[in-house]
């Protein structure tokens, strides 16, 4: 409400002055100056303590710091947030917690930050003393938040976040016989984003003249394959796979069929990247 106006009716009706008094007429009522001013800063300190109430006791969750989408993550994940304090005053000894629900099932835990003070207008990092099990393929939801006494801005308490681990269960066979011409976005396979040329599928004969084959190992199917015309003296182009998921595997193997043809074709080399150990399995 705005009573700055000083307006004599409502200022009246609130109890700040005496009610104006009838006059005869002819008379006139005024009403002094230095009588109304301090009215005026009684109602200016009450509205600016109402507004520091507010602001003093605010904080929340604003973003998930780890984990962050990779191969490889492990059942004993640790689960990291930034708290932010967006309040003025200090804070510490309040509740933070999070749920994680995904393929591994439903975590949930809650911490205490103790004496640890997240600094008015600043934010901390909280690594949680409980790990989630982010060991499968698949999409996970976190929530986390905090639980701070007195804030009554809970609309910035709490954040809700998807992490997705793109992966491939055994057995996966890719044909590329689905995807049309032309085609570099794949649903299991990525193309390197630095290199001067994607693979792309193609049916038939590709665009270049005695190079490429005249179909794909069936014969009529779809494949991809990567156009050099545009590439200089040791430039390379690279597609990766998502995770893959060997758990339900006996002996694994990866099986392919590939096509090179001419005096500078160049090599073709099998990665395989595992705890972030990267080994060469095949060249060709």
């Amino acid at each position: 409400m705005l009573l700055l106006a000083a307006d004599q009716a409502e200022l009246a009706r609130l109890g700040l002055i005496a009610a104006p008094q009838d006059h005869p007429a002819g008379q006139k009522h005024t009403m002094k100056h230095g009588y109304l001013q301090p009215v005026k800063r009684f109602l200016l300190s009450v509205l600016f303590l109402s507004a520091s109430a507010l602001s003093a006791q605010d904080v929340g969750v604003s973003a998930i710091i780890s984990p962050l989408p990779a191969c490889g993550l492990s059942s004993t994940e640790a689960m990291v947030v930034e708290i932010s304090n967006y309040g003025f005053l200090d804070q510490t000894a309040f509740d933070v917690g999070y749920m994680v629900t995904g393929p591994t099932g439903t975590f949930m835990s809650t911490d205490n930050i103790g004496s640890t003070v997240v600094p008015g207008g600043g934010s901390i990092n909280w690594a949680f003393t409980t790990s989630v099990d982010f060991s499968a393929v698949g999409t996970y939801t976190i929530t986390s938040w905090t639980d701070l006494v007195g804030d009554v801005a809970i609309s910035n308490d709490t954040i809700v976040t998807s992490l997705t681990i793109l992966g491939m269960t055994l057995p996966d066979v890719e044909s590329f016989d689905l995807y049309p011409s032309g085609t570099t976005v794949f649903d299991e396979w990525i193309n390197d984003p630095g290199a001067p040329d994607p693979f792309q599928v193609s049916f038939g004969t590709t665009p270049s003249i005695a190079t490429g084959p005249t179909g794909d190992v069936n014969g009529s199917g779809g494949y991809i394959y990567c156009e050099a015309s545009s590439m200089a003296f040791g430039d390379s182009a690279s597609i990766i796979s998502n995770c893959i998921d060997l758990s339900s595997g006996t002996a694994p193997k990866l099986a392919y069929a590939y096509h090179m043809f001419g005096d500078a074709i160049g090599g073709l080399r099998i990665y395989v990247e595992s705890s972030d150990t990267t080994r060469v399995v095949d060249l060709i």
